[in-house]
């Protein structure tokens, strides 16, 4: 979650970058006073996250355009894990022994003093 808002930051404050040297988008915002600014503390920690207190057309967009991309990944790697999971279940159904946990195998081996026995 963390490394997400991260990215989020980082492509936005990238796409900044470029928007500087090929020409600046109108301004959708500017929140006014020196203890807002992304340029002075506090809220400097803020802008790794994506953070400004002038946001512009550009950094708007990219800034949604990448949540949603980042959500969308996350659902995505959510579905496939769940289909694996779904996979391992069913392909364990048949076999007790697979089906078992490793804590269990490793009970199953050991008696009544904590000894190993074959």
């Amino acid at each position: 979650n963390l490394t997400g808002w991260m990215s989020v930051g980082l492509f936005m404050g990238g796409c900044h970058e470029f928007e500087e040297v090929w020409g600046m988008t109108p301004y959708v915002w500017k929140i006014p006073g020196d203890f807002m600014s992304h340029k002075r503390f506090p809220m400097v920690m803020f802008k790794i996250f994506g953070y400004s207190s002038k946001r512009t057309v550009l950094m708007f967009c990219s800034f949604w355009i990448w949540i949603v991309f980042a959500l969308g990944m996350h659902y995505y790697k959510y579905q496939q894990s769940e289909k694996i999971r779904a996979e391992r279940n069913n392909g364990n159904n048949g076999n007790n022994d697979k089906s078992k946990s490793d804590s269990e195998q490793f009970d199953d081996n050991m008696d009544a003093e904590g000894l190993e026995h074959a």
